[in-house]
C-alpha cells in the first residue's frame, strides 16, 4: 500500500539535517516546511525567546512531542539577505542528529514531524489514527474520490529462497503452524489451503532465511505476529514450537 505522505497532510516538506543546523543548535526548515508551519498558525517571532509551540512526533518510541520556538535569525546590518526563520534549540538538540531526513507537515492547526527512515505507509497511518481526532479523519476521508494517482518507486528487498517457502508449506500439511490457531482456512483454486510463510525472526533483524526460522501461517496469525500487542511472546512461542518439529526426510516421487 502506497498512500503518499503528501496526500495525508495539508502542507508538508522534507529536509536533511545539516552540520550547520546541529552546530548552531537551530534548525532551518525548508521552504515547503515553512509553509506547513505557517499554515498551522505559527509565525516566526522577531526576537527571542520566541513563543513556544508543540510539535507532535510520529513513529518514534522515545519521543511523543517536542516544544520548540520559531524565530527570525539575527542578521548584521550589512547582510544582503533577509533573516531566515529557524526552529528553536529543543527541536534540534533533543531529537535530531546530522544526516536525519525530517518530514514536517500540518493537518489544520496541528503540526507533525517524523524521521523518514522510521516511516512506512502502514506505520504512519496507524500513528495518525492514534493522534488525529476522529472527526478530522472522517472529514478528510469523505473528500476523497476517483482513481488514485500513481508513482514509480525503487526499493531494496531480500531475495528469499523459494525452497524454504515450499518446504514450510509442505511441512505444515495444510495447517497453520501457530500452535494455538483455531482459524478456519479457505482454499485456493488448486485445492490447497491459503497460508503465508513468515520469518519468525525478521530478515531485517538478522534472521536466517532457513526452514527453522519460518512458519506457514494463516492470515490472522501472520498479522497478529506483526502487529498484535502480544507479538513478542507469540514469536517466542512460535519459535519454540517450530524448533521442536522433526525435520522431514525428503520424499522421492
Amino acid at each position: 500500500m502506497i498512500v503518499g505522505w503528501e496526500n495525508i497532510f495539508d502542507n508538508s516538506g522534507v529536509k536533511v539535517v545539516s552540520t550547520t543546523d546541529k552546530n548552531r543548535r537551530a534548525y532551518v526548515p525548508s521552504i515547503a516546511q515553512r509553509k506547513a508551519i505557517l499554515a498551522a498558525g505559527i509565525k516566526p517571532a522577531d526576537c527571542r525567546p520566541a513563543p513556544p509551540f508543540t510539535i507532535t512526533i510520529l513513529l518514534d518510541a522515545n519521543q511523543d512531542t517536542v516544544i520548540s520556538g520559531y524565530y527570525h535569525a539575527e542578521r548584521s546590518t550589512v547582510a544582503d539577505r533577509s533573516p531566515e526563520p529557524r526552529m528553536g534549540q529543543s527541536f534540534i538538540s533533543e531529537w535530531l542528529e546530522t544526516g536525519d531526513e525530517v518530514f514536517i507537515g500540518n493537518i489544520g492547526p496541528r503540526l507533525f514531524a517524523f524521521k523518514t527512515a522510521n516511516a512506512s505507509d502502514e506505520k504512519l497511518i496507524s500513528e495518525l489514527a492514534r493522534v488525529v481526532p476522529v472527526d478530522l479523519i472522517l472529514a478528510n476521508a469523505e473528500l476523497a474520490s476517483g482513481a488514485p494517482a500513481r508513482r514509480r518507486t525503487t526499493r531494496q528487498e531480500f531475495i528469499r529462497n523459494p525452497y524454504v517457502v515450499l518446504g514450510a508449506l509442505e511441512r505444515c500439511e495444510n495447517h497453520c503452524e501457530s500452535p494455538d490457531c483455531r482459524q478456519v482456512l479457505f482454499k485456493k483454486d488448486n485445492g490447497k489451503f491459503y497460508l503465508e510463510v513468515h520469518h519468525i525472526t525478521p530478515l531485517h533483524e538478522g534472521g536466517d532465511d532457513s526452514l527453522i526460522n519460518v512458519a506457514a501461517l494463516c492470515p490472522h496469525c501472520h498479522r497478529e505476529l506483526h502487529h498484535g500487542v502480544g507479538r513478542v511472546a507469540l514469536r517466542a512461542k512460535l519459535q519454540s514450537h517450530i524448533s521442536a518439529k522433526p525435520l522431514q526426510k525428503a520424499k522421492i516421487r
